[in-house]
């Protein structure tokens, strides 16, 4: 295909070529430039000749803009054409002296590059053979003696253009080729590690000397929460400053470790690993590390599960006889004092047996049963059961808006575990100070097309030293919590792939946001 390309080029140059020539030689002959050719009493036929030529040369331009196949055959007569009716000009003119046998050697060339050998040395040889022709015409037709080593001289200097032309073209055809593949290779093999980039779960970037991003794909944009679209996104690695920030650190001292990064709340922590290249570019490889956290997260709990599950029976033993002892005492006492004592050991009885409920839980927790779930009817339920539960009316607990929004994969088992906590949490928190406590659930798609559910209280917010431990075991300032409701609440959403965030920029109450994944997980 890229020949018949070349090839019809070519062509279309040299008939492009053709008629320049054929218009040259009729102006001359037009404006009585004979004389240049030294005018014999052919001036006339040399006329006609030049205006058929020169239409042959406009028909031949026109047959070359069209679709046409069997170029190489189509070059030979087109070509040998040329060579007859230059010899024929010649003839007309003033033989050898005209020079036209010089436009000949072009035609020779232009054979041995469009057709194939025989076919080039028959271009050669026809030209040889007419201008010999004209060497006996003009030593018929004159009284003086014609030299035949002319006529020689340029039959050998044909065939010798026309070798060494077709020579010449193969070797530049040859390199032309191997140039071709080269280049189909190297596209092939930028599109392969294009494709490879692209499609990797680790973010890439390819940042230059400059602090300009030369390459980034797919992964990285969704990490660092920036538009799929290029026109869009960041340009610099100052464009994105929590990034900026480690990476120039680490260009001062490539030893320094990197820290977790988290560009926003609702997108993943990230871990930075980079590698400083000879040119002076720096490859980033930006990996999730959320995956990692739950697989080391199911390696943590697997280890404790029998040993918190082993504790948890010998302490709820003897808690138990603790608890039938007290209910006897109160039973055999009558006085105040020991009526006291014993609500105080139920109590706090009751508390620690709740703990241990709470640590069993946790311990047996099962693996995550993801399936899809309709969230605003599976929410709606959800919320009606909680109400029941609490004695609440619907503006008191409500969604703050409904919008159309495409199926979750979760484990509805534990996202009813997760919710009803911060449901749970938001409404203790609301009701201990607000005149009028609302717990409200927010719903929206962010530009990842992955659902924020923000579940929204009116109370006092969260201290920002408890923010700090916030989804930490045994860490609560609530009055007779366990502090691992937060920490249940941020294991199931590891488990399932939901992103668990405490937004501190709330003027007002607190604000949980999840992040819900709107495709299956393998």
């Amino acid at each position: 295909m890229n020949d018949q390309i070349y090839t019809r080029r070519l062509l279309r140059l040299i008939a492009i070529y053709r008629v320049a020539l054929t218009s040259l030689l009729l102006i001359a002959s037009g404006l009585s430039l004979f004389p240049l050719f030294k005018q014999t009493s052919q001036e006339e036929t040399y006329l006609v000749i030049s205006m058929v030529y020169t239409l042959l040369a406009f028909t031949f331009l026109f047959v070359q803009y069209q679709e046409q196949e069997e170029l190489s055959f189509q070059a030979a007569i087109q070509l040998s054409i040329d060579i007859l009716f230059l010899g024929l000009l010649m003839h007309t003119s003033s033989g050898f002296q005209s020079n036209i046998q010089a436009f000949m050697a072009t035609v020779v060339v232009a054979g041995a590059v469009l057709t194939d050998g025989r076919l080039s040395l028959f271009i050669a040889s026809l030209a040889s053979i007419i201008v010999l022709i004209e060497a006996v015409l003009i030593d018929i037709q004159s009284a003086q003696q014609m030299q035949y080593s002319d006529a020689g001289l340029y039959g050998v200097s044909f065939f010798a253009i026309a070798i060494l032309t077709k020579i010449l073209t193969r070797k530049i055809i040859s390199s032309q080729q191997l140039a071709e593949k080269r280049q189909h290779d190297v596209d092939n093999l930028a599109l392969l590690n294009s494709h490879i980039v692209n499609h990797m779960q680790v973010g890439v970037l390819v940042i230059e000397e400059d602090g300009a991003i030369e390459v980034i794909n797919d992964s990285a944009r969704q990490l660092l929460g920036l538009a799929v679209d290029s026109n869009n996104t960041a340009r610099y690695i100052s464009d994105i400053p929590q990034l900026a920030t480690q990476f120039h650190a680490w260009k001062k001292n490539i030893y320094s470790p990197w820290q977790v990064l988290q560009i926003a709340p609702d997108l993943p922590e990230i871990v930075v690993t980079a590698l400083l290249l000879d040119n002076q570019q720096a490859v980033l490889y930006l990996e999730n590390i959320t995956a990692s956290q739950q697989q080391a997260q199911q390696l943590k709990l697997a280890s404790l599960g029998q040993l918190v599950a082993s504790i948890a029976h010998e302490v709820r033993n003897p808690l138990a006889a603790i608890s039938h002892a007290s209910e006897l005492l109160q039973e055999q006492s009558q006085s105040k004092d020991s009526d006291k004592l014993t609500a105080i050991i139920q109590r706090h009885s009751q508390r620690v047996n709740t703990t241990i409920d709470t640590i069993l839980e946790l311990s047996r927790r099962k693996q995550a049963q993801p399936s899809a779930v309709d969230l605003i009817a599976w929410l709606n339920r959800l919320l009606a059961e909680f109400r029941e539960v609490y004695q609440l009316t619907k503006q008191q607990v409500l969604i703050e808006k409904e919008i159309t929004l495409p199926k979750s994969y979760v484990d509805v088992e534990q996202l009813h575990h997760i919710i009803w906590n911060l449901l749970d949490n938001a409404w203790h928190y609301s009701y201990q100070v607000a005149e009028k406590p609302v717990v409200k659930l927010r719903i929206a798609i962010n530009h990842q097309e992955k659902i924020l559910l923000d579940v929204m209280d009116n109370g006092p917010g969260v201290s920002p030293a408890m923010q700090k431990v916030l989804f930490e075991p045994f860490q609560s300032e609530r009055e007779g919590g366990t502090g691992l409701g937060l920490y249940l609440a941020k294991e199931f959403s590891q488990a399932n792939g939901i992103q668990l965030h405490y937004l501190s920029s709330q003027v007002q109450g607190s604000c949980f946001r999840l992040i819900l994944p709107t495709e299956k997980r393998m």
